[in-house]
């Protein structure tokens, strides 16, 4: 099966690095990491683009502004059977998608 995690985000350039780190350590790694920047007026994008040659990270930029529509469009483009929705400011034990 194939999980794939969505992320929206929004200024979330000092917090985001503890969730992609936390990634990074996981025992079995997602099939793929869909992240959704909700106009984001810091530098976010570029903290997430420090990671997509480590982790399988998709990043667009919603369409409209909000955590539900971030969420609605990074769903709209994964490939996975399994959706994990986790917040940027999150950080997920090392066995969190092994487990899942």
């Amino acid at each position: 099966m194939k999980i794939s995690v969505v992320i929206p985000c929004k200024n979330e350039a000092g917090t985001v690095e503890h969730l992609l780190d936390s990634l990074k350590r996981q025992t079995d790694m997602p099939n793929e990491i869909v992240m959704i920047d909700s106009h984001s007026t810091d530098t976010t994008a570029v903290v997430i683009k420090k990671y997509q040659k480590q982790l399988p990270i998709k990043l667009v930029v919603a369409k409209k502004k909000g955590i539900i529509h971030a969420r609605n469009e990074g769903t709209a483009i994964t490939n996975g059977d399994i959706l994990l929705f986790v917040d940027a400011d999150v950080q997920l034990p090392p066995h969190f998608i092994a487990e899942l």
